[in-house]
This record gives C-alpha cells, structure tokens and sequence, in this order.
C-alpha cells in the first residue's frame, strides 16, 4: 500500500533541493527545514516497515539514530539561541498567528513524530520567551540561563534523579554544595540546607 504521507514529503524535499539560498541565514534556514523534511522521511519509512500487529509499549525512540540526531538538532538550537541572546531585544511580542496556532491547537488523535513536536517547540515556542535569559533583562534573576544551565538541566533530565534518597550521586553534591555556602557566608558548623530548583521565595 502507497503512503501518501511519504510521498508528499518526499516530494516536498525535492522541491526543497532545488531552492536556492543567498546568505549563511537563508542557508541555515535551509538546512534546518531539509533535517525536518529527511526526520520526517525517515519515521514514515519505518512506520510503514514496522507490522501494524507489532505492539513495544516501551517509551523508548523506535530509530535511535534519528532521535540522536534530533537531539542534537535542539542542543545546536538552544546553543545559537543563547550565542546570539544579545542580537535580539529582551522580549519580542508573540504574533497573532502563532498564539492562534497554540491556542486552536485540537487534542490529537494520533501521537507526532519527535521531530515533528521539536519543529514545533522551535517555531512557535523558543522565539518567544519571557526574556529572563537576556542579559538586559533585570527582573526576577533566573541563573539557569547559560549555557552551563542547559547543559545542566539536559544532564538532570537524563538521569531523572530523586535525591532524596542518600545513597546516589546527587545527593552528595547537593550535600557538598551547601557546604560550600556554609563557608562562603560564614554559617556555624553543622548548618544544612536544601539546593532548590525553580522556586522563588
């Protein structure tokens, strides 16, 4: 049976190979709409070679090589968007299309494609933050907006840690952190303390 979802995308991509680009912005532009289209490719090539009778109730990606690629295009994503914060006004204002494409957004009836949700996050979501990472913006001090803090939170994802419970890594750093606090501002031996993430007091 024809996939006609794999035919039109294919059809889009080589439309797409024909374009031509001008600067390094229209060709990174470019790149970046080939990845989506190649992703997206690639997920209906599996769907369609997978038997529909095959159940894997695993969370894991089916095609590991496409989410690894995917991934690193959101890390080179987040890492241009804090290279260039300063290119760009604290805040900009989000247009009425993109907040009606949000809003209007139906309950799907069928899950998306990694790819397919990260485009999504990249277009309609990442332009148009509070502003909290630019460094002219001096409201409500939010120090997670580094490079060294997504990388953090990337690393903190992945191991999904409680650390309330002691025996693990990040408990002892946590331990270890407020000792250093309790140094650097003089506390009496034996004070303790919790690392809190996100909260404002």
């Amino acid at each position: 049976m024809t996939n006609k979802k794999l035919e039109e995308l294919t059809a889009q991509a080589l439309i797409k190979l024909q374009e031509h680009v001008c600067d390094i912005e229209s060709l990174n532009q470019w790149k970046k709409q080939m990845f989506y289209l190649i992703n997206e490719i690639g997920e209906q090539k599996l769907s369609s070679a997978v038997p529909m009778n095959q159940h894997d109730s695993s969370l894991d990606p089916v095609d590991w090589s496409s989410a690894r690629f995917v991934a690193h295009q959101m890390l080179n994503s987040s890492m241009h968007y804090i290279q260039h914060v300063r290119d760009r006004p604290v805040w900009q204002s989000m247009p009425n299309d993109v907040r009606a494409a949000i809003e209007d957004e139906c309950l799907p009836e069928n899950g998306q494609s990694l790819s397919a949700v990260c485009n999504d996050v990249l277009s309609y979501v990442l332009p148009y933050g509070r502003g909290s990472v630019h460094p002219r913006f001096w409201g409500w001090a939010s120090g997670e907006g580094t490079l060294g803090g997504v990388l953090a939170d990337m690393v903190s994802a992945t191991m999904n840690m409680n650390a309330g419970a002691y025996m693990n890594s990040a408990a002892f750093v946590e331990r270890t952190v407020i000792e250093w606090m309790r140094q650097i501002f003089g506390f009496p031996k034996g004070t303790s303390g919790g690392l809190l993430q996100r909260c404002q007091m």
